[in-house]
């Protein structure tokens, strides 16, 4: 019995050495460190303020507190720049000007996750300090509107996501100085008026547009967007693409245009879509449509296009498909 509880004591003592122990003077029970990692998921703590987690072992870079009853963002200070920091799944309705800067006015943090929580209004003062973040998850929130620099310090931003929020208004400059950004999210969302705020997006590879109420196309929409290689515009309700609304996007190789409103549109209306190789027309109540579904420039490197569940698709002449050379799949 007596080398039975020896044994066990050895056997706790090996595992603090291998798993580092919170140190906090909060009862930790759903916490687990693990190298860099520490998860503390779950919300079996039911914390309402941000927890003062200072005391994990140094070298910890990622803190996941998804799953708790957080709704208090006024962090302490820390001693040690944290990476990565999932807050998804609270109560957070709101975040004070500078509380970021506050926690730690060098900090190296690169992935915040807001995604799940209650955060109506944002103001670029919100992301004071974080001028090394790289991705900004704002998904499933209340946010109905996007406000004038609003992510003015976080120029270094590559990915952001802003899906399934309630945003009907997006100022001009709302994007001024995210030139890096890559990646942006802000599908199902009530966006309605014309497209007016993509304009400073010029390193921009991908952008979800999809199921918002989008109405028309112009052709300065996308004037900056060189470098777009993916464009879903799915889901909205798009009745009228001007024509040349894509001559700038000459790197764009998917186009998802599917569930719209469309029932006719110019040649014109994609020229310059040199790189097109997979286009989405489903869906579409096409009535009438004039010559080649796409110019010649922008038909030649076609290989599956969509255009399923369109009453016109059976009536539709061979030339439609005209200078589709490569052309190996039509749904």
């Amino acid at each position: 019995m007596l080398r039975q509880v020896i044994s066990l004591y050895f056997l706790l003592f090996i595992w603090n050495l291998i798993i580092p122990s919170c140190y906090s003077s909060v009862s930790c029970p759903s916490c687990s460190i693990n190298g860099t990692v520490a998860d503390c998921r779950y919300g079996v703590l039911k914390w309402t303020k941000f927890p003062d987690v200072n005391c994990l072992p140094e070298g910890v870079l990622e803190v996941n507190l998804q799953f708790q009853n957080l709704n208090d963002l006024q962090m302490p200070h820390y001693a040690f720049n944290l990476e990565y920091l999932f807050l998804d799944t609270n109560q957070i309705s709101s975040i004070k000007s500078g509380t970021f800067y506050e926690w730690n006015p060098n900090n190296n943090l690169s992935y915040l996750s807001l995604t799940g929580n209650k955060l109506q209004i944002i103001d670029k003062f919100m992301f004071y300090g974080l001028n090394e973040l790289d991705t900004l998850a704002l998904d499933a929130n209340s946010i109905e509107r996007l406000p004038a620099q609003v992510f003015y310090f976080v120029p270094n931003l590559k990915v952001l996501t802003l899906c399934n929020n309630k945003i009907s208004n997006i100022d001009p400059s709302a994007f001024d100085r995210l030139h890096a950004l890559e990646i942006l999210d802000l599908s199902h969302n009530l966006l309605a008026t014309r497209i007016a705020f993509m304009e400073p997006l010029t390193g921009l590879l991908l952008a979800n547009l999809s199921y918002n109420h989008l109405a028309v196309i112009d052709a300065d929409a996308f004037r900056t967007q060189t470098q777009l290689s993916s464009l879903f515009m799915s889901g909205n309700s798009i009745h009228t693409i001007e024509d040349n609304a894509f001559t700038s996007m000459q790197q764009l190789q998917h186009l998802y245009l599917d569930e719209n409103e469309l029932r006719r549109w110019s040649v014109h209306a994609f020229a310059g879509l040199v790189s097109l190789l997979n286009m989405n027309l489903s869906g579409n109540p096409l009535t009438e449509l004039q010559g080649p579904l796409l110019p010649a420039e922008s038909a030649l490197h076609v290989q599956y296009l969509s255009a399923c569940n369109m009453p016109l698709l059976d009536r539709l002449s061979a030339d439609v498909f005209a200078g589709m050379d490569n052309l190996i799949l039509i749904l």
